[in-house]
């Protein structure tokens, strides 16, 4: 990643600072150094150090709001997934045999998960699963790169909890 020697200023307090290059999928550091800079009355920038997170495509739990008993007669979670920035998702991803999350909990034993299904907007999808959850805290962990959107770009991990 190389960044641009000159910023370009937005507006009184914004400058954006161009790069060359490509940012990887998780966090990024962005330090300034002191006295890089200074503001109209001479006053020069203290080190500071800010953080951004570059997400790629994400997935989502439908499913949050549902209580245990209404989850296991429906026998069925939604998840929505978001691909980046003006990219689609590859639903062949998705459909694949390859799983895209796995569950931790005791909520989740004996549970397996039997089928995907396309829920026809090409971001939401519906997991059949055999089996009862039981209540507590249950995660869902999205497996990095178990999918993809049509930028290339593969998902990061990521966990939903349910309580």
């Amino acid at each position: 990643m190389s960044i641009g020697a000159t910023p370009v200023k937005v507006d009184d307090s914004t400058f954006r600072y161009p790069f060359t290059g490509q940012f990887g999928i998780g966090d990024v550091e962005v330090r300034f150094v002191a006295k890089g800079f200074m503001d109209e009355s001479d006053n020069e920038s203290v080190a500071t150090t800010t953080k951004f997170t570059v997400a790629g495509p994400t997935a989502t739990l439908m499913s949050f709001s549902a209580p245990v008993q209404r989850l296991n007669e429906e026998g069925y979670i939604d998840i929505w997934f978001e691909p980046s920035l003006n990219g689609t998702l590859e639903v062949a991803s998705i459909l694949d045999a390859a799983p895209e999350f796995s569950l931790s909990g005791t909520p989740a034993a004996g549970v397996t998960f039997t089928k995907v299904e396309s829920l026809g907007d090409g971001n939401s999808f519906r997991y059949f699963f055999d089996g009862d959850f039981a209540s507590g805290t249950l995660s869902v962990n999205y497996l990095a790169g178990s999918f993809i959107d049509s930028n290339g770009i593969a998902n990061g991990p990521t966990t939903d909890t349910l309580r």
